[in-house]
């Protein structure tokens, strides 16, 4: 299955759930069906890997079948409606609107990402600089999702409760999703060395 086309990073594109230890595996089995994952831990540990591993499993078991597209019926077989997106590459999105001649708006991205995709990747959040807009605009896509119960995966450096510092909202919405903590040395440093 090519991931290509739902934005995931090509490093990432051959990520399995078979990549992760039998408890990772076992939580996650148990979990797909809810309404998504927060996975924290230091840089390297595979946040990014196994967020691309569900989304994967969400594919294949149609968990991110759409009979729409942006609210419009489609003929014919759904489809899949899921992405990948870092929490930097949201904000740059959507301060690409600002250009009068963008032809979008702050709206119509968080509409996308927080209720048309079915599926969403949301990753790295708290490595942005973290203004009351930039906070604004992460609560209004999370708040979204977790509203239209939509499948959502949120990776992190940080704890729920680091989180709750910053935005006790956006912690809040959080901690309804199931949590996996990663844990080791950072795998790209160890494969620098080889």
């Amino acid at each position: 299955m090519n991931l290509k086309r739902y934005n995931v990073p090509p490093r990432y594109a051959n990520a399995q759930a078979s990549d992760f230890p039998d408890n990772v595996r076992k939580l996650v089995r148990e979990s797909l069906d809810g309404p998504g994952f927060f996975i924290f831990g230091p840089v390297g540990v595979g946040k990014t890997h196994l967020s691309v591993a569900i989304l994967r499993a969400w594919i294949d078991t149609g968990a991110v079948l759409t009979d729409k597209i942006g609210g419009m019926r489609l003929w014919g077989a759904p489809r899949v409606s899921a992405a990948y997106l870092s929490v930097p590459d949201l904000l740059s999105e959507i301060k690409a609107t600002f250009d009068r001649d963008s032809g979008g708006s702050e709206s119509q991205i968080i509409a996308r990402y927080g209720q048309q995709t079915k599926g969403l990747i949301l990753d790295d959040i708290g490595r942005e600089h973290r203004t009351p807009w930039v906070m604004s605009i992460v609560y209004s896509v999370i708040e979204k999702r977790v509203s239209f119960m939509l499948p959502t995966i949120v990776t992190s450096n940080f704890t729920i409760y680091e989180i709750r510092s910053w935005d006790d909202a956006v912690s809040s919405r959080l901690s309804g999703l199931c949590q996996i903590e990663l844990y080791g040395e950072d795998k790209r440093k160890q494969e620098s060395v080889r």
